[in-house]
């Protein structure tokens, strides 16, 4: 949700003894004004618990972590660089009555040199727990650095912001939220069809088919911030490049494989691989038979900083054919000098949790695997972070040696 927050600057040159009478118009005398653009926090319930930040509108007096001790009803600002994962977890434990948070993110994560696992962990934090006041993120612009500077100057004088010190107000205009609708899942799909052995034969029709799958769609703890650079954007890229390359292979007769192919794009990767799983759903059960193999690509951009890339399956492959394609993938990324592991995990049927997209796909008895540079499945919701964007999570070069394998 995108709002906008009005920075409110005074500075209050009042006397001691005035301020019991001029307390209640303090916050109309200001200097100046400013509007920027603020994302709610994502809020949300499952199996009927609530979750995320429960309120949106706000109105009280900014202050600093650094503040500690006079941080009651304020609205915290907390600039990337000062996030302190430990500090954000006591606010939220109630420890001090705040009035809310405002995380101020900078536009550019490549080039500050920013360390940012305290983003992704705090990101965790906040989205696994029921929040009771407003929280929001904004990008970084220059109103909302020299508010930041300037409260930094005030605690460092001795004299921390209050509604007595003077400093900044900020103020969100937001009507309670309300309950939205289910959203529809939107998948898409490109089919190259194959060439039979033995043209004109009856197998043409039924020809087996490799689909190659990936979601689209990110999430992250301000949904209108997320970016998903590597979860998904490096599936999806590699995804199109690979329908490209089939695309000019298989428009030639002479050069077309015996097998279709099935490139699938799919939604609510966050929720559940739930687009997936709608796409199974409504699928033709004519072409489902077909599937003899389903690849899904994901987060394959980040391997060469986090280690190698990954196949993940549900079972050991029983099939001689599937077992010598797990085969060519190892020799494949040994050529490349990739590391590579298949790792296998069962799919636990009875957890609420899907671990990976691939699993939708087992569970109607296709043979499926995921490849990704993560080792292990991430938590419910953290498939993406605020974190992810740019050259810091997302390598071209990476994504390019995977569409070659």
């Amino acid at each position: 949700m995108l709002a906008a927050i009005n920075v409110l600057a005074s500075r209050w040159k009042f006397a001691q003894a005035a301020l019991l009478v001029l307390f209640g118009l303090l916050f109309v005398v200001t200097e100046s004004s400013s509007i920027s653009d603020v994302y709610r926090m994502i809020q949300y319930d499952f199996d009927g618990e609530p979750y995320g930040s429960r309120r949106a509108a706000l109105s009280q007096h900014a202050s600093l972590l650094s503040a500690v001790n006079h941080l009651t009803r304020a609205v915290v600002v907390i600039p990337l660089s000062d996030l302190d994962v430990d500090a954000v977890s006591d606010l939220l434990d109630n420890k001090t009555p705040i009035a809310g948070m405002v995380f101020v993110l900078p536009l550019d994560f490549d080039g500050g040199g920013y360390n940012l696992e305290p983003l992704r962990e705090v990101e965790q934090v906040l989205i696994n727990q029921k929040i009771n006041v407003p929280v929001y993120f904004a990008m970084e612009n220059a109103d909302l650095k020299q508010m930041v500077s300037d409260l930094k100057g005030m605690v460092a004088a001795g004299t921390p912001p209050s509604p007595t010190t003077g400093g900044y107000r900020l103020v969100v205009t937001s009507p309670e939220p309300a309950k939205l609708e289910p959203p529809t899942l939107e998948n898409y799909q490109c089919w190259l069809p194959g060439t039979a052995v033995n043209p004109g034969s009856p197998e043409k029709v039924s020809l087996p088919t490799i689909a190659i799958v990936a979601y689209y769609d990110t999430l992250a703890a301000a949904p209108g911030m997320a970016v998903g650079a590597d979860a998904n954007g490096s599936g999806v890229a590699a995804i199109l490049e690979l329908a490209r390359l089939f695309s000019r292979l298989y428009a030639d007769a002479r050069t077309r494989g015996s097998y279709n192919l099935l490139f699938v794009l799919t939604s609510a990767g966050s929720l559940n691989y739930a687009g997936a799983e709608h796409w199974l759903a409504s699928m033709d059960a004519r072409v489902l038979e077909t599937i003899e193999f389903v690849l899904c690509l994901d987060s394959i951009g980040s391997w060469g900083k986090t280690g190698g890339l990954n196949l993940h399956i549900s079972r050991p492959p029983k099939d001689t054919a599937i077992q010598q394609l797990y085969g060519e993938f190892k020799s494949v990324a040994e050529d490349l000098s990739v590391p590579f592991d298949v790792v296998h995990k069962k799919v636990n049927i009875s957890s609420p949790h899907v671990a990976w997209e691939h699993e939708q796909f087992a569970k109607r008895r296709i043979v499926a695997a995921t490849l990704s540079a993560r080792s292990a499945p991430a938590s419910p919701l953290g498939l993406s972070s605020l974190a992810d964007r740019g050259s810091d999570s997302t390598n071209a070069t990476s994504v390019a040696t995977t569409v070659r394998l």
